[in-house]
């Protein structure tokens, strides 16, 4: 028996109420809201521009896309890929694959009512999509993604624009 436990003023530890999580709220952490905008807009209406991202490994820059062209054209590219095998078995979890990560969050893209994309009066679109990305870091020669999906939140400045344009 420990001391807690003979000691009358401390009650046990299952016998607690824990008080309810409270929302915080880290001004500085969250994404830019112009930013946030723009990817909410590419989503709503299928607007594409080129942008330039700068994130704390390095720079990202392509065009502005919405999340339904995101996951419909990854889950085309994984099933393209997949045929091109002629490989039965890698055909048949290549459409697995596509079914339950990409066509799913093109589906969802498709359901979400722009209301439900609000919460407390604060957008929370959390990702942002680009197609034909170039990602620069450090010095040495961009990595291209036909496709790229980044965090809002890690995104610390941003320009209008691809580079190189």
């Amino acid at each position: 028996m420990t001391q807690d436990e003979t000691n009358p003023d401390v009650a046990p530890v299952d016998d607690m109420d824990i008080p309810d999580f409270t929302t915080t709220v880290d001004w500085f952490g969250l994404p830019d809201v112009n930013l946030q905008g723009m990817a909410e807009y590419a989503n709503d209406a299928g607007v594409e521009m080129g942008v330039t991202l700068y994130l704390p490994w390095g720079v990202a820059s392509g065009i502005l896309t919405s999340v339904k062209e995101f996951f419909e054209r990854s889950a085309a590219e994984l099933r393209r890929r997949g045929e091109v095998t002629g490989e039965a078995e890698l055909i048949r979890t290549t459409d697995v694959i596509a079914r339950a990560f990409f066509d799913v969050g093109a589906e969802r893209s498709l359901r979400e009512d722009p209301v439900d994309s609000i919460h407390q009066g604060h957008k929370i679109t959390r990702m942002i999509h680009l197609k034909n990305a170039r990602c620069f870091i450090g010095s040495s020669q961009p990595i291209l993604h036909p496709l790229l999906r980044l965090q809002l939140s890690h995104i610390s400045a941003w320009a209008p624009g691809t580079i190189g344009d």
